[in-house]
């Protein structure tokens, strides 16, 4: 859920899956997110944020994964 909310650049880059190539994934990102750069105390802090219109793909699949985990973890 901490896409949704806005999630720091370096830990969204770092979730990026084996199978797909570095370059790919950040223009798959930057396609779907918003990015944001905000000031606290002369620090910059760079995120991505989820665009509205994909945060009901968002949690369905988020919903659909979390069924899927709680189904192992009761068998």
């Amino acid at each position: 859920m901490e896409l949704k909310d806005g999630m720091n650049t370096a830990s969204a880059l770092s979730q990026k899956p084996v199978n797909i190539a570095d370059k790919t994934f950040q223009i798959e990102i930057k396609q779907k997110c918003e990015y944001k750069v905000t000031q606290i105390k002369k620090i910059r802090h760079y995120r991505y944020k989820l665009k509205q219109e994909f945060i009901p793909y968002f949690e369905k699949l988020h919903g659909e994964y979390a069924e899927t985990i709680d189904k192992g973890f009761n068998e």
